[in-house]
């Protein structure tokens, strides 16, 4: 079905469509007519350049759809003939012509020289539904030659849309190469061989002869075989490696992408890339430099938090032993008084020593999440660190340590949070008191700086001793979560790991600073610096307030807790001072009790954290009820709940107050005597 000369068959075929023969190409394999109606086919131009004769003969056969069918139809691969088929359908047609009038369809046909492709254009004649319908048939192989190797181009530029220094296409069957790209530096280089080898192998084998050191681990060792790479290409669709070149004393990495080309399922061949890495490996290795760093980190963070796991075990139970010990045998001795103080004595001791480690683990874990706050309040800075000197030192003379102190304050009284500030120091002097052995000696220095700006003071913290001091290696981790060192066969001495890291923290809330120096053997220095609003002198402290516990005498109170014990130690420090206790178990009782008669309670301590119905709760329920009543019974949260947000949400939730537990026996009976 090749070429272009035409000559006209039937001019009686003419009349009305010779308009649109007019305003068609020259350059068709065959013209004709088309009578949708009784499929009567009329050849009217036909092409003659292959035998006139013959195929004027076969022109002049045409007469019918199925002798176009057939004429058509010759040299079509079985899935192409039926495709035509369908498409010469009359009703087809008529379908096809329904909205435009026009159509066109493209077919393939295989010849001695190659594949040919031809365009079948679909006229209608007159107007829809058309009767007739003038049927072209256009060599378009060229065209279409060249939009298959524009899409394959395309593909090729989309497999690698990355900055190749080489692209080339290899063929499947022939190994044949064509190079779509290639940079100077490669021209320069191999210029020679791209343009003597045609043929992959010959082309690898010059290459890996000249430039790559090759081992059998290689994978462009195992990709010197063309037919290996192809098929690991065509079951994977991409393959992709990296391969090291040598030349000379210059060594750089170079990767390999090999992508699959096909064309309607048939396997065409590969595109081929080649990529200078070398800059790519270098961060990636630098990356992963980084990866092993943080993954060391991650790791030695890991560690150091098992280790507190395991130490906090220690450490809770060193004084847990000890409370149930020591009540152990403060019950078999009932009758010695001086035995059972002595032994009630130090359960407290060993219970203020649990409650601290378990402070220490909520404040690193609250400040951890963000939920701590630093206080602003009037603070007496004198009488804070006299306080804390005078608590330390019957314990440095316990230990026969030498403990010196000294303030140099002139602006005594500021704006801080002296619980925070209390607890920074109290960590730094009792790591001092720690790991200083016996006879050793620890100083602690306050020192006040003047500053640039009007109203505030910088204060400077010194805590020295002379005591077992401190590796460079652990100072490198000394503020991190978790962190202690060994040094227990040194000193017999623990700790949880947490108190540095929460005076590093709560200094950083605060604005400050801290430093450490410290030597194995000779001691550490502590300093630290805040800077802090300065108040009115005049500010008076204010004198301990005087308890009047007949106040409480008489008094009707609604204890709400659900843990017997908790409920029994309560109700006997509320009976002690002669108040008269009601006892409920959860929420639900206390609401009925309360609703059956309001007027006999004066006071409510209600748990928060109870069965069937919690403290939040059953407030809200009384306080509901009291809008019709026009009463209101205090009620002070008793609860183990025992952070800010926990007091606001008791205080939300219409409590009037809010005790902490273990609970301060003072700070509870002057919230009763406020409330009651």
């Amino acid at each position: 079905m090749a070429g272009n000369n035409l000559v006209q068959l039937n001019n009686e075929n003419e009349h009305d469509i010779m308009d649109v023969i007019n305003v068609l190409s020259t350059k068709y394999y065959c013209i004709v007519r088309i009578n949708l109606d009784s499929g009567e086919v009329s050849p009217m131009h036909f092409n003659t350049s292959i035998s006139v004769e013959s195929e004027i003969y076969v022109a002049e056969q045409i007469d019918s759809m199925d002798s176009l069918l057939t004429f058509l139809g010759f040299g079509m691969a079985e899935e192409e003939y039926n495709r035509l088929e369908e498409t010469l359908d009359l009703d087809n047609i008529r379908i096809d012509l329904w909205d435009e009038g026009v159509y066109e369809r493209t077919f393939k046909w295989s010849g001695m020289n190659g594949d040919y492709y031809y365009r079948l254009n679909f006229i209608g004649v007159g107007e829809a539904p058309y009767n007739n319908v003038v049927l072209t048939v256009l060599d378009v192989t060229e065209r279409r030659l060249a939009e298959i190797e524009n899409r394959k181009n395309s593909r090729i530029v989309e497999a690698l849309s990355d900055d190749f220094l080489a692209i080339m296409f290899v063929e499947a069957e022939t190994q044949n190469i064509r190079v779509y790209r290639a940079a100077k530096e490669v021209l320069d280089r191999y210029g020679s061989a791209l343009t003597t080898q045609k043929r992959y192998g010959d082309i690898i084998d010059v290459y890996v002869e000249r430039c790559v050191k090759v081992s059998k681990e290689d994978a462009i060792y195992k990709y010197r075989d063309f037919n290996t790479l192809m098929e690991e290409v065509k079951e994977k669709g991409i393959v992709s490696f990296v391969y090291n070149r040598v030349l000379g004393e210059e060594s750089r990495q170079y990767r390999v992408k090999v992508v699959k080309i096909e064309e309607n399922g048939e396997f065409l061949g590969v595109v081929i890339g080649i990529k200078d890495v070398e800059d790519e490996f270098r961060k990636d290795k630098e990356t992963q430099e980084l990866l092993q760093n943080a993954l060391d980190e991650a790791k030695h963070a890991s560690e150091s938090k098992s280790n507190f796991l395991f130490n906090m075990s220690h450490d809770i139970r060193t004084p847990m032993n000890a409370i149930l010990g020591f009540a152990s045998l403060a019950g078999k001795e009932v009758d010695d008084r001086e035995k059972l103080l002595d032994y009630l004595s130090k359960i407290e001791s060993s219970g203020q020593h649990l409650l601290g480690l378990i402070n220490d683990v909520l404040d690193m874990a609250r400040i951890e999440s963000g939920k701590i706050d630093i206080r602003k309040e009037v603070v007496n800075l004198e009488q804070l660190f006299n306080e804390i000197v005078d608590m330390f030192r019957l314990d440095m003379e316990a230990k026969n340590i030498t403990f010196e102190s000294t303030l140099n304050i002139n602006n005594k009284i500021v704006e801080t949070d002296g619980l925070r500030l209390k607890q920074i120091v109290f960590n730094l002097l009792g790591n001092a008191l720690k790991y200083t052995p016996e006879g050793g000696k620890v100083w602690f220095e306050v020192n006040e700086h003047p500053s640039d700006k009007p109203g505030i003071a910088s204060y400077e913290t010194v805590v020295r001793d002379n005591g077992i001091g401190m590796s460079e290696e652990f100072q490198k981790h000394l503020f991190e979560l978790f962190e202690r060192e060994d040094r227990a066969s040194v000193t017999g001495a623990q700790g949880t790991g947490l108190g540095l890291a929460i005076t590093k923290r709560l200094l950083d809330l605060m604005n400050g600073t801290i430093q450490c120096k410290s030597t194995v053997g000779e001691g550490t220095e502590f300093t630290y610096f805040v800077r802090l609003s300065i108040c009115d002198a005049d500010i008076a402290d204010e004198e301990e307030e005087e308890i009047d516990m007949s106040l409480l005498k008489g008094k009707r109170v609604l204890l709400v807790e659900d843990n017997d014990l908790n409920r029994e130690i309560a109700k006997t420090l509320l009976e002690d001072v002669g108040m008269i206790v009601t006892e409920a178990t959860d929420g639900t009782v206390a609401v009925d009790m309360i609703g059956e008669d309001s007027s006999s309670i004066d006071v409510v301590l209600m748990d928060i954290q109870m069965p069937y119905m919690d403290g939040y709760q059953a407030t809200r329920i009384i306080r509901n009820t009291e809008l019709r009543t026009m009463e209101h019974i205090p009620i002070i949260a008793m609860t183990a709940n025992a952070f800010a947000e926990d007091k606001k949400k008791a205080l939300d939730a219409g409590m009037d107050a809010h005790i902490a537990k273990p609970v301060d026996i003072t700070e509870l009976y002057k919230e009763l005597i406020r409330l009651s």
